[in-house]
């Protein structure tokens, strides 16, 4: 694996592992969160030329949802029609999408969505 695509490979998984934190409250999960944060630190650390202050830095708890709060939406359109959704819990129609999530481009983000 190259190394520009294992740091966004390790971005990706402390992204999942912030959000895992913000949201866990199961406390056995959370114990593994913590540990993978840690585990990919050693990575960092070892994968690349951050110093001890900037990998705390990157490594901090942040208790949201790690998003880089890019929204992306799709027009879709079949036989003349448009696709709408309804978001969970909202009574408006809107575009599909939603924020992006780390690592993803905007396509990318667009087809998980």
């Amino acid at each position: 694996m190259e190394t520009k695509e294992a740091a966004k490979t390790i971005q990706r998984l402390l992204s999942i592992t912030e959000t895992g934190l913000a949201f866990s409250r199961d406390e056995f999960d959370r114990e593994r969160y913590l540990e993978l944060r840690q585990l990919l630190g050693h990575l960092l650390a070892d994968w690349s030329d951050l110093d001890g202050k900037e990998l705390t830095e990157l490594l901090r708890p942040t208790d949201f949802y790690a998003t880089p709060l890019i929204d992306v939406r799709a027009v879709l359109v079949r036989d003349g029609k448009v696709c709408l959704v309804k978001g969970k819990n909202e009574n408006t129609w809107a575009l599909p999408g939603g924020f992006c999530e780390v690592g993803l481009s905007p396509k990318e983000n667009i087809v998980k969505e």
